[in-house]
């Protein structure tokens, strides 16, 4: 039978993918544990069931795999490497909500006396969103070969995902669980799949601050009065009609009711 070390190009080349996403990353596990051995783990019985399957080097792999000694502590390893990424991305996701609820409150906080400027509000609630949203779609529209580096070393998913591998990292030492974060490193970096984590994880924390904000909008809307004020000191007063005009076209169709001209000069 040959070594893993000895098949890896075969699998790496992607023909006849026809395992699962949980055979993949086992895979790519034994492949780091053998890396991390600097041999081939010296596993007879392992040797024999590859020996005696069919199908392709990728199958082959996934036989030998699942037959090794170690399978349960590689499959342990995996398996807490992504329940911590699944606990930060819950945290982050319940700290992006109560920071867009702080932000919302932050925002309309100015004294009772004093007209809150409409778009400083926007400024401040969607301002940074907006940026990473369009740094976002230009990574995918025109970034596509470099994309998914960018986005694991800038994206809010990526963060997460780097800090998991340094929590696990920092709480256990053992080869299995270094060949666990190396094989889900690995996923995430090759292909499509790992672009498409990051930006669904960055979005939803975004989804979830936006969710706090209009939570706690609709809520001191609801219960306060505000006087809101489409002003600068650097413009002039007809600069802003084109912006609001723009601004309240969704609001509008919702049938809300938006200044006139008129309101906003």
């Amino acid at each position: 039978m040959p070594s893993s070390a000895a098949l890896q190009p075969a699998f790496q080349s992607g023909a006849d993918q026809r395992i699962g996403a949980d055979d993949r990353l086992l895979i790519e596990a034994m492949l780091a544990h053998d890396r991390l051995s600097e041999t081939s783990v010296d596993d007879p019985a392992a040797d024999d069931a590859a020996r005696q399957a069919d199908g392709n080097p990728e199958h082959l792999l996934a036989v030998r795999a699942r037959s090794l000694r170690n399978v349960t502590a590689l499959n342990d390893a995996l398996r807490h490497v992504r329940q911590v990424m699944g606990l930060l991305i819950t945290a982050c996701a319940v700290l992006a909500l109560a920071g867009g609820a702080a932000a919302a409150r932050a925002a309309l906080g100015a004294p009772r006396t004093e007209p809150v400027n409409f778009f400083h509000l926007i400024g401040i609630l969607l301002g940074l969103q907006t940026l990473l949203l369009l740094i976002w779609l230009y990574l995918l529209l025109f970034a596509r070969r470099s994309a998914t580096v960018a986005m694991a070393a800038a994206s809010l998913g990526g963060l997460i995902m780097a800090l998991a591998r340094r929590l696990v990292q920092w709480t256990h030492k053992s080869r299995e669980h270094t060949a666990a974060i190396a094989a889900v490193s690995s996923m995430f970096m090759r292909g499509s799949s790992g672009k498409w984590t990051f930006s669904a994880i960055s979005n939803g924390l975004c989804l979830a601050f936006n969710v706090g904000c209009l939570a706690m909008v609709v809520a001191l809307l609801s219960t306060r009065q505000y006087t809101f004020a489409w002003e600068t000191t650097i413009l002039s007063s007809s600069a802003y009609v084109p912006l609001t005009n723009a601004v309240s076209i969704v609001p509008a169709a919702a049938g809300f009711t938006v200044p006139s001209d008129a309101q906003i000069k």
